[in-house]
């Protein structure tokens, strides 16, 4: 068997990857999108960037969402992009107080969690707000 790879890519002012981990307990997005990739947008800590969803080139969900570095650094219920454990770019929902999750958080359009945690081929796009 086969499954589908991309390969992180820079176009223009966004970096797009695919989200091959949705943690299902926490509801953390863990993308393939290298840090220092990540980088090349010059990113400052507490700068909002969008992040879209995509499914087979079908949009899913958008959300507006702050670099940060620890979920502490926003208010519960506060979506974030932060840097997981393998060095990679992830979305999450600080979780403090509620027991909600980013796989469940209100998006444009729809919900993060109509990202299955077994499709490979969702991308996730992050781009700067201007």
């Amino acid at each position: 068997m086969t499954l589908p790879y991309r390969k992180a890519e820079r176009v223009g002012e966004k970096v797009t990857g695919i989200i091959p981990v949705l943690d299902a307990q926490y509801g953390n997005v863990c993308t393939n999108i290298p840090k220092a990739l990540f980088n090349e947008l010059n990113p400052e800590l507490g700068q909002n960037f969008r992040v879209r969803v995509y499914r087979e080139d079908q949009f899913v969900a958008e959300s507006i969402a702050p670099y940060r570095r620890t979920f502490g650094e926003v208010p519960p219920k506060t979506p974030l992009i932060y840097v997981n454990s393998l060095l990679n770019m992830a979305v999450a929902l600080n979780l403090a107080i509620s027991r909600g999750s980013m796989a469940s958080a209100p998006a444009r359009n729809g919900r993060l969690k109509s990202v299955a945690s077994d499709d490979p081929v969702s991308t996730i796009l992050l781009s700067e707000i201007y």
